[in-house]
């Protein structure tokens, strides 16, 4: 039993990220069952597995009146908003310290915008237009430097590239700097009421290299409206993010979409989908699931 629930059930919404996960071995005598499926008691339901796909709110809450616990496999839980009487279960950075996709997926990116490779398999003739820039020599910004702008350093130095960094305690000086000195500017910083609209216009006219910039962190993060003017108005030379869209959606933003192709690359959300990644995050908070249960009195 949970709380007030007989034989209470967990649904998981997203079978794709749960899908190697051991259910019977890690939550023993819980009954788990992917959405959709016959035998779902909406009074029953204690908790609910999700990942990204879904925006979890108090509609969920409405529809499982005994629902006591969300766990999330990812580090960010924006795409959830539950009263206090639900518990949360999420990843922690530290946790998930071994898995590199974001990071990996963030140079993959970097390297994509300033070659112009998308826009080159379908504009192949201008090779003015392609012509982009090499990585040696030059000035990688990080902006956010825990465990995925560590990782970009990394990378960045065996391009033989200058690192400079800008972490959330440093004085915003600091950043003012990075700003003005980086060829290449890489965000890496979790969305709070702190980090909202971090880089607006002021920032992209501070950028004094016209660089490129790279955002697979939540695209709030920059301006969207700034976004718009400094691509227009030249004050970077792109930008490439891993969302289509401000409301982290599935639908390519209209503003967005207008913006030259030659100087932009936004993808759907991919940056962590890797099967390794995907196996290790489902499988920390699963485990994490269980210790609740447990401490709660199911058996």
């Amino acid at each position: 039993m949970l709380g007030n629930i007989a034989y209470p059930q967990i649904v998981c919404l997203e079978p794709f990220v749960f899908r190697e996960v051991d259910f019977p071995n890690i939550l023993p005598g819980v009954s788990v069952y992917y959405n959709g499926d016959s035998g779902i008691d909406d009074k029953r339901v204690a908790g609910l597995l999700v990942g990204l796909e879904y925006k979890i709110d108090e509609s969920y809450q409405e529809k499982y009146p005994n629902l006591k616990v969300v766990a999330s496999a990812t580090t960010g839980v924006d795409h959830i908003v539950l009263p206090n009487t639900v518990k949360l279960i999420k990843l922690e950075s530290h946790e998930v310290k071994a898995v590199s996709a974001t990071s990996e997926f963030a140079f993959g990116l970097l390297i994509s915008l300033v070659r112009k490779i998308p826009f080159s398999i379908h504009n192949p003739d201008n090779r003015e237009v392609l012509q982009g820039i090499q990585l040696q020599g030059k000035t990688l910004g990080i902006i956010g430097f825990g465990r995925l702008g560590q990782n970009m350093a990394q990378y960045a130095k065996a391009f033989l590239m200058n690192v400079i960094t800008f972490d959330k305690a440093d004085n915003r000086s600091k950043l003012y700097q990075l700003l003005n000195e980086s060829d290449i500017i890489s965000i890496h910083l979790p969305l709070s009421a702190e980090t909202t609209g971090l880089i607006g216009l002021k920032e992209f006219q501070m950028m004094g290299k016209k660089p490129f910039v790279i955002n697979t962190s939540r695209p709030p993060i920059i301006s969207k409206e700034a976004l718009l003017t400094a691509v227009k108005e030249e004050y970077i030379k792109g930008i490439a993010m891993d969302f289509q869209n401000y409301d982290c959606s599935k639908d390519i933003d209209q503003d967005l979409s207008s913006l030259p192709d030659d100087k932009v690359i936004f993808t759907p959300h991919i940056a962590g989908n890797t099967i390794e990644s995907v196996k290790q995050a489902a499988t920390i908070v699963i485990n994490k699931l269980a210790h609740f249960i447990s401490k709660k009195g199911i058996t």
